[in-house]
């Protein structure tokens, strides 16, 4: 698996969050997200994604990606909720369900298999 296309999924999912969030700048937030999604959905990064810790590693490096541009927008409750998304990650909260998202993936010995 390609890491834009993990990079393509975080994105997709913290839109929606974000799109269900009570935060006064949604708008701007969900066409920023939209835009990023479009640089990296036709992309190959060339990077492969052999576990785990290499998806969760990919994750916090799109939030912090988008985070910075949430900050540099003034987009401050896109940015809060990201960074509170970002610090629950890095915290190891959200392994499992990283994990379970990212389930069909893996073979038996938790080695990702590559499609």
């Amino acid at each position: 698996m390609d890491k834009n296309k993990i990079q393509v999924n975080e994105l997709n999912k913290l839109y929606d969050e974000i799109y269900y969030s009570n935060n006064n700048d949604v708008e701007q937030a969900l066409e920023l997200i939209s835009n990023l999604i479009s640089e990296k959905e036709f992309e190959e990064s060339g990077i492969e994604v052999n576990d785990l810790s290499d998806i969760i590693h990919i994750a916090i490096e799109t939030l912090e990606e988008i985070s910075e541009i949430f900050d540099n927008e003034g987009l401050i409750d896109s940015y809060n909720f990201v960074a509170e998304k970002l610090e629950n990650l890095q915290s190891g909260e959200l392994d499992e369900v990283i994990e379970e998202e990212y389930k069909e993936y893996f073979d038996d010995d938790d080695n990702l298999e590559l499609y």
